[in-house]
């Protein structure tokens, strides 16, 4: 999925360059990351999908120019995941009727990508099944108020083309995370057949800080990374049971799907903007009875937000992350970013902003309400700010 507006991350991220396009950390985008991470798990670039918005179809084929020509997906209008992954389905089962379907979002920051990949071939054997929609939880390692929480269960247990999906027996995780004590613990290295599966009980979202500190206290919650895997058969099932009106919807654009001309085009965008802008999560996964989430521990981050770069990036011997040419002195804690290449950042005497210098806005926030950059959309609108120079319009 690389449709994405990346509003918490601007200026650096905009409306005509979010920040799956942006290299904000290892080597080349986090699209392009995304891409070989993707092309490792499905055994080449042939099999990798990238559904993207109408804007962004050159910056993916500049990017990504192994992305065969037929496996771009033009969503027709941003109406969150559950009509994006459904038009997705779409494409990939009339491709391979009866696929198995691994989803992931192309602006993640992995770590350790040998397990990344371990960790989701293991969650597609468990999919392959076809009776379960699988998750992806990560292993916690603070009271995030950002994130979206997965509450397991009994651990589970199945056979599939005769080996066992899990070790032990069914309920013998109760008390207990995989990996011996804690969600995603580190008993598994990559390949070593330590990945588990668990009974999804509920998901929870974004919850206050008080209720983050029980999940964690608990050691039953893992982060909703948004990354899941199926068969394409058993989420359009799961469509037609909690969300008819995106299936049928969806049914319809099928319909129109072959021989497409430009009427075609036209008219699958007029249905597209009738579906429910809604994610999968509240459209399907909160509904089902039949999910599992696979905990994992890659070194994962979301990128979410500035706060973000603390976590990836080195820091000087005062705290401060600092990115292109800038001084900092009787500085500590700061974020700096310049990207542009025609000045000094200078900070003097500075403790815990967020400092971004890009060729068209320079920002100085408070690095403890960088997570709300999204509140500066209208102000600036009403400023007069061109679309592309303010944050990216919501998404």
């Amino acid at each position: 999925m690389a449709g994405g507006k990346g509003e918490r991350f601007w200026p650096k991220s905009t409306a005509s360059r979010p920040k799956q396009f942006l290299a904000l950390w290892g080597e080349g985008t986090l699209l392009q990351q995304a891409f070989r991470r993707a092309s490792r798990l499905a055994g080449g670039p042939g099999a990798v999908f990238v559904v993207t918005g109408p804007d962004y179809v050159d910056l993916v084929r500049e990017q990504l120019p192994d992305l065969p020509f037929d496996n771009l997906i033009i969503e027709p209008a941003a109406r969150d995941t559950a009509p994006a992954i459904g038009y997705a389905v779409l494409w990939v089962e009339r491709r391979v009727p009866e696929a198995v379907m691994v989803v992931i979002p192309s602006d993640h920051v992995i770590l350790d990508e040998d397990r990344f990949v371990a960790t989701l071939r293991y969650a597609a054997h468990v999919a392959a099944t076809g009776e379960y929609l699988v998750t992806v939880g990560i292993k916690p390692t603070r009271p995030e108020e950002g994130y979206g929480y997965i509450e397991y269960g009994d651990e589970y247990l199945a056979e599939c083309s005769g080996e066992h999906l899990a070790q032990g027996k069914p309920g013998s995780g109760q008390g207990q995370g995989p990996g011996g004590g804690s969600p995603g613990g580190g008993e598994g290295e990559s390949g070593s057949g330590a990945e588990r599966a668990f009974r999804v009980k509920r998901f929870t979202e974004k919850p206050d800080l008080r209720k983050a500190l029980e999940f964690i206290r608990g050691g039953r919650h893992l982060w909703n990374a948004g990354m899941f895997a199926w068969q394409v058969t058993t989420i359009r099932a799961a469509l037609e049971r909690h969300a008819p009106g995106i299936a049928g919807g969806l049914r319809t654009i099928e319909g129109l799907l072959t021989g497409l001309g430009l009427h075609g085009l036209e008219r699958v965008r007029e249905i597209f903007l009738e579906l429910d802008k809604t994610s999968i999560d509240y459209a399907v996964l909160e509904k089902a009875d039949n999910i599992l989430v696979v905990p994992a521990d890659f070194g994962w981050d979301d990128v979410g937000t500035w706060t973000a770069l603390e976590r990836i990036r080195d820091h000087d011997e005062n705290g401060n992350v600092v990115q292109g040419r800038a001084v900092l002195v009787d500085a500590s804690g700061n974020i700096v970013e310049n990207s542009s290449g025609d000045k000094m950042l200078v900070a003097f005497g500075v403790d815990d902003l967020v400092i971004v210098n890009t060729d068209d806005v320079v920002l100085i926030a408070d690095k403890r309400k960088s997570g709300s950059l999204k509140k500066l959309s209208e102000v600036l609108k009403r400023a007069g700010e061109k679309q592309g120079n303010g944050p990216t319009d919501s998404e």
